[in-house]
């Protein structure tokens, strides 16, 4: 009777130990593995089995910000970006500037108390208690023509809590080279679209050619246009974000827009 009541008390403790060792594990104290941001690529969070436990929740503010002025980020500058988070216990976080088809936008620098991971991926480096909590890392804006980049985040509490979350930071001064006072000498509408856009330039130009790109530089579709008003079908196009180039050879136009 002895006997089994010391190994009754044996299996508890082993188990206890066992759980206690999967939860410290479970929390990556050192560090998230990458592909956890909650992006349309990554399509999964920290909330996962052998990881962190429960569901992601999303907050649209209060997380995630930057030092990109309002006016939007300049190519090939570089900037702030805070990730912040409140609560009582053991934080990180893991974030990423990344196109919907995952490809990472700009470069990024780790900071105090962050590291890279498989390049386009920025982590804590060692768990942190302090309520509230700032992590601080630099971002390298990308090439001129870029356009929006989205930063996709998410910060994790403990063992339950994760929230993810985005930035979206716009390009400015130049798309291509092309002032933003080019850039606003055409219009676009309606935005969203659904199965035409309507574009109308300022300058009156009898022939050119309109080009639509995807968010990763792919030409998607190219039609010529006659007058300074004319529409362009956008119906088979995927849902996402593009923009438009218009050009007849010596001046050229751009502008954004989303297809539901």
């Amino acid at each position: 009777m002895k006997k089994i009541v010391i190994l009754s008390c044996l299996t508890i403790v082993i188990s206890v130990t066992i759980s206690l060792f999967s939860n410290i594990a479970s929390s990556n104290p050192s560090g998230g593995p990458a592909g956890n941001t909650g992006s349309p690529a990554d399509k999964q969070t920290c909330a996962h089995s052998g990881c962190h436990s429960g569901s992601a929740s999303t907050v649209s503010t209060g997380i995630l910000s930057s030092s990109v002025p309002t006016e939007g980020y300049k190519p090939g500058a570089t900037y702030n970006v805070m990730v912040s988070q409140t609560g009582t216990g053991r934080k990180g976080f893991q974030v990423s500037p990344q196109t919907t088809a995952g490809l990472l936008r700009g470069s990024l620098i780790a900071g105090s108390g962050s590291k890279i991971v498989s390049t386009k991926y920025i982590t804590h480096n060692a768990s942190n208690s302090s309520n509230p909590c700032t992590w601080n890392f630099k971002w390298v804006a990308p090439a001129a023509g870029t356009g929006d980049v989205t930063f996709y985040g998410v910060v994790v509490l403990g063992t339950t809590s994760t929230k993810k979350t985005t930035l979206l930071v716009h390009e400015a001064s130049t798309v291509q080279g092309v002032s933003n006072e080019a850039n606003a000498k055409i219009s676009l509408y309606p935005n969203p679209a659904i199965d035409q856009i309507q574009i109308k330039l300022a300058d009156h130009l009898t022939t050119g050619k309109a080009m639509i790109f995807d968010e990763n530089g792919e030409l998607i579709q190219t039609e010529n246009f006659d007058s300074n008003e004319f529409s362009m079908d956008v119906q088979s196009i995927p849902a996402g974000n593009y923009y438009l180039r218009v050009t007849d050879g010596q001046h050229q136009y751009f502008n954004h827009f989303v297809k539901k």
